[in-house]
């Protein structure tokens, strides 16, 4: 008895210094927002000063002029539209316009997207990796880096943080899964066209839930996504499509033309294993990416076949997915910064987390196993 008091009193240490350092990661990240980036990446990205407040440029002049576009230039109406703009009028609203503040949409977004994937995670798992996985990301130098901009990933990394956690926690019901759609079409639209990608492990966890039955569901996603590409290009462009399709052909095919990797196979796979070293993707987060391979790994040697245990794989599955097609359509594009690696970071830290809590699987993978693999 005195052994397992010993053993609950170190657990609930541990939790506390824990939570402790989810505290002081996350103050840490308000300490001075109006200081320039630093040069940590130079070489693999630019655009630290240009592209985040030209993002937010509408918000500024609707609260400094009262005219979102006083030029009356509707190149940019896209970024306009975009969740980091609206987030940044309503902060300039009631803070005033100032670099700080914008600087304080992007990171309110960064961290609501980061608790709301980790949220996720406890529904789906164990707050034991819920909270390791809100510490893997709040200690993600990129997204750290990242976090302190009014990037238009962050409006991304939010609303793919709430489409998970809709997901994990409705994807029993109709409206869950219309509404999980509906986030997807808003991840995409007002954050990254490439948010588009969470409908493949959507999909993917709908087939492993349901079987043959997935249709239906799956198609109520479907409708969810088309519903909000509806409802958002007549809310906010009306009947003038052309300035949102131009902008998102500019940016997919127009500007940086039909990516080279499908010039040949050779050339495929060239894109596929350059991605990590071109970006950083590697090199700035060894850590996420070999503890999420163990994690992968883990999950095929002791993950149960039974029916009944579906609902707890669910969470790693829709991970998975999301981090091998992520890491297919993003390293198989021509233009790659690294700032596109924080879509990735998400799922390989819940992968991570599932790593790192599996300690007590040895004797499980000895009995459902060959021996050949417990070396992995």
């Amino acid at each position: 008895m005195a052994d397992i008091n010993v053993n609950d009193r170190y657990s609930l240490y541990l939790k506390y210094a824990a939570i402790v350092l989810v505290v002081v990661l996350i103050a840490v990240r308000f300490l001075r927002l109006d200081c320039d980036p630093p040069l940590f990446f130079a070489g693999y990205t630019q655009a630290h000063l240009t592209d985040p407040y030209h993002l937010t440029f509408h918000a500024r002049n609707a609260v400094l002029f009262n005219d979102w576009n006083p030029f009356d230039f509707h190149r940019w109406d896209v970024f306009k539209y975009s969740l980091v703009s609206g987030v940044s009028y309503i902060l300039f609203s009631i803070f005033g316009v100032s670099r700080v503040v914008a600087n304080l949409s992007g990171l309110l977004l960064n961290l609501g997207g980061i608790f709301l994937f980790a949220m996720g995670v406890g529904i789906g798992r164990t707050r034991r990796e819920a909270l390791i996985t809100a510490i893997l990301l709040l200690l993600n130098s990129i997204l750290v880096f990242y976090g302190r901009l009014p990037f238009l990933e962050n409006g991304l990394i939010f609303l793919c943080g709430l489409s998970f956690f809709i997901f994990i926690r409705y994807y029993k019901t109709s409206w869950g899964l219309i509404t999980t759609g509906a986030l997807i079409t808003l991840a995409a639209l007002s954050g990254k066209l490439f948010g588009f990608i969470l409908l493949a492990p959507v999909i993917v966890c709908l087939f492993y839930f349901y079987h043959r039955r997935a249709i239906i569901p799956s198609i109520q996603v479907l409708i969810g996504t088309a519903g909000m590409i509806l409802v958002y290009t007549f809310a906010f462009y009306g009947g003038d499509f052309g300035i949102m399709t131009g902008y998102f052909g500019e940016q997919t095919l127009g500007m940086y033309g039909v990516p080279a990797s499908f010039q040949s196979p050779l050339v495929f796979f060239s894109a596929l294993l350059s991605f990590g070293s071109d970006t950083g993707f590697f090199r700035f987060a060894p850590f996420y990416t070999l503890a999420a391979f163990m994690g992968l790994i883990l999950f095929y040697l002791i993950v149960p076949k039974r029916s009944e245990n579906r609902d707890q794989n669910i969470v790693m599955l829709f991970s998975i997915t999301w981090g091998v097609v992520g890491f297919l359509s993003l390293g198989l594009v021509n233009y790659r910064p690294l700032r596109y690696d924080t879509f990735l970071y998400f799922p390989l830290s819940a992968m991570a987390a599932y790593a790192l809590t599996r300690y007590g699987g040895s004797n499980v993978i000895f009995r459902s196993k060959p021996l050949w693999l417990v070396p992995l």
